[in-house]
């Protein structure tokens, strides 16, 4: 029936153990890719199953011929194929677990033939994508069956993996636990400085661990840690080849089984774009951006849950957005200063935001994260400028009613501001009045930022300067870019409202 255990690819082993289902989700995302090369040597390999064909003869098969150069292309396919495996990791980890009840069956059948090939491709893969669940019961059962044959010694050596998956487990949940509920910074107080440095400690040990599952983890909760609690080392040039060497091996060790609804790539991509190194704007930068967006789509656990990754990107992106072009839009040849390629993506953004609101509105579990995806998309619509502008007022006064109830927190001024610059680019005067007039009944210097209150205070002084004439305002706006000169003034901040002034004519005393 087979050829040994010892000849037989990784690559055929891994289709060996595919049923139906998780084949044909594997064959549609090569086919999706375009990979034609690695479709056939699938397609291939699963013509020919029970048996198995010689690397020989696959390699002619696919490249006509079975010399050195053929060969070593070959390897490359077969190595490049298995590695797609990435996407039945993140979206079915359990993927080998149908093969649980064919093995009982064929040793209930007396088939030993089958019992050893099963056996041995199943641990085979499962050690290679780290699938301890199915490591543990493989073991479990060559054990077993070692002793009720009285191989004791082999009976022993199984055993002896048996404890090493658990400690390499083990050491895996204490990182993840330490993510989850010491460092999480949604949620309890902030370690104190030791307690901190002690999880600094346990993440850099872990990055040496021989298990790729717990090298990926430690990376990237040591960067989480980093994030959240040290900027300054976050923004050190040292964090950058940090940053650079996870990148590298998320990447390269795709096909690693994490667990269900973890999407490490997502989560790191935050961090990675919100880093000083990154670029939004540069062709790597806009790349990194659209194969993120490829990414989210192809992680179908998304579909009950709101990716909170994305949103995190999301925003990071509107920022810049907004930095770039938010002191432009109330000017009438606005589509002259911004750029057709970002205003495009400005759009694609905006959709996205549009697609994933409507995907989740009903779900209260996210209610404060729509509520910043709805803010998102009006900054984003402002940017687009025309209709989208009075659009993205009434979306936000309509969150206002809507959620009158609910505590904005930190996103309040926020609010304020796009609809204080909507409504001032729109020329609708009055309405930057009594938009001000909420704001100045909501304003906590514990959550609203100086530079989002300037900018408000600034529209709101303009407007009526523009509709009045009167002096008060005049002054009144001399005194709000007085501001922003202050040493804790956003650096540049000072050099936006002079553009404004110059603008608008609006003399400085």
């Amino acid at each position: 029936m087979t050829a040994p255990t010892t000849e037989i690819l990784t690559i055929q082993k891994f289709v060996f153990l595919l049923d139906d289902f998780h084949y044909h989700e594997f064959l549609n995302y090569l086919v999706e890719r375009n990979l034609k090369l690695s479709i056939r040597l699938t397609e291939e390999i699963r013509t020919y199953l029970p048996k198995f064909e010689s690397a020989d003869a696959l390699c002619k098969k696919i490249y006509g011929e079975k010399n050195k150069a053929a060969k070593l292309k070959f390897n490359q396919l077969a190595s490049h194929t298995f590695r797609q495996s990435s996407h039945l990791a993140i979206n079915y980890p359990y993927y080998l677990s149908p093969n649980f009840t064919l093995l009982a069956q064929t040793v209930n059948k007396g088939e030993t033939e089958k019992t050893e090939l099963l056996s041995d491709a199943l641990l085979d893969i499962a050690r290679r994508i780290e699938d301890r669940p199915t490591q543990l019961l493989v073991l479990k059962f060559l054990t077993q069956r070692a002793f009720l044959m009285k191989r004791n010694s082999e009976g022993v050596k199984y055993m002896a993996e048996i404890k090493e998956v658990r400690v390499t487990e083990m050491c895996f949940d204490e990182i993840l636990t330490t993510l989850r509920i010491e460092i999480n910074a949604n949620s309890g107080p902030t370690p104190d400085a030791k307690q901190l440095q002690s999880f600094e400690t346990m993440f850099l040990a872990y990055c040496k661990h021989e298990s790729k599952a717990v090298r990926l983890l430690a990376q990237y909760a040591y960067i989480y840690l980093l994030f959240y609690s040290d900027k300054n080392r976050f923004y050190d040039l040292s964090t950058r080849e940090l940053m650079n060497n996870l990148d590298k091996d998320i990447e390269r060790y795709q096909y690693i089984i994490l667990p269900f609804g973890f999407d490490i790539k997502s989560s790191f991509t935050f961090y990675k774009l919100n880093s000083p190194f990154a670029n939004l704007n540069s062709p790597d930068g806009k790349l990194d951006f659209a194969d993120l967006l490829t990414h989210y789509k192809s992680v179908q656990f998304w579909n009950s849950y709101l990716n909170i990754p994305e949103l995190f990107t999301i925003a990071t992106k509107t920022s810049y957005y907004l930095t770039q072009y938010s002191h432009f839009v109330y000017r009438r040849d606005y589509n002259k200063l911004v750029k057709p390629a970002d205003l495009t993506e400005i759009g694609k953004i905006a959709a996205r935001c549009q697609e994933m609101l409507a995907g989740h509105g009903n779900k209260s579990d996210f209610k404060s994260d729509l509520i910043n995806l709805t803010l998102l998309r009006a900054g984003l619509l402002i940017l687009l400028g025309g209709d989208n502008t009075r659009l993205a007022a009434e979306e936000l006064e309509l969150m206002l009613t809507s959620f009158q109830q609910h505590n904005f927190g930190g996103a309040t001024d926020t609010i304020y501001l796009f609809l204080m610059l909507a409504y001032f680019s729109m020329k609708q005067y009055d309405k930057c009045k009594t938009t001000y007039n909420r704001y100045s009944k909501s304003f906590s210097t514990k959550t609203f930022s100086k530079s989002n209150d300037i900018d408000i205070q600034l529209y709101f002084y303009a407007s009526q300067w523009l509709k009045s004439n009167s002096k008060q305002y005049l002054h009144k706006l001399n005194a709000t870019y007085k501001r922003t000169l202050e040493p804790d003034a956003v650096p540049g901040h000072n050099k936006r409202v002079l553009y404004f002034f110059n603008y608008f004519n609006i003399p400085i005393e």
